[in-house]
């Protein structure tokens, strides 16, 4: 998809949300619970290190039958 005349700090996030996509598929492929964590604190709105482990934690926890292998 072509977007043209957008500000450059649109790009700016943009570019961000593709490197915490990429981390999120390698997270999977890899089946890596520390680079699910690094997709994480890598999203901009994550300002808690501490809270966002608490939070994966409980994403696998509940959602253990889709995402058990990161245990």
């Amino acid at each position: 998809m072509k977007l043209e005349n957008y500000p450059a700090d649109f790009s700016s996030l943009l570019m961000n949300q593709v490197g915490v996509m990429r981390l999120t598929a390698e997270a999977i492929l890899e089946k890596s619970k520390t680079k699910a964590l690094k997709a994480l604190l890598t999203d901009p709105v994550v300002d808690n290190a501490v809270q966002a482990e608490k939070l994966l934690d409980t994403m696998i926890e509940i959602q253990k039958q889709h995402l058990g292998y990161l245990i």
